[in-house]
């Protein structure tokens, strides 16, 4: 598992909040989580 951390996307390096990896070849991506942050309004709409 790694945090904060580049992933390549084609020619592009973006960024992962949470990459965890497989455990037999830890080069191969699992999963890849991007966190947002949520626009609330204290309950107004």
């Amino acid at each position: 598992m790694r945090v904060e951390s580049g992933v390549n996307f084609g020619h592009e390096v973006k960024r992962a909040d949470i990459v965890l990896m497989n455990k037999q070849r830890p080069n191969t991506l699992y999963i890849v989580v991007d966190m947002k942050k949520q626009k609330l309004k204290d309950g107004r709409e």
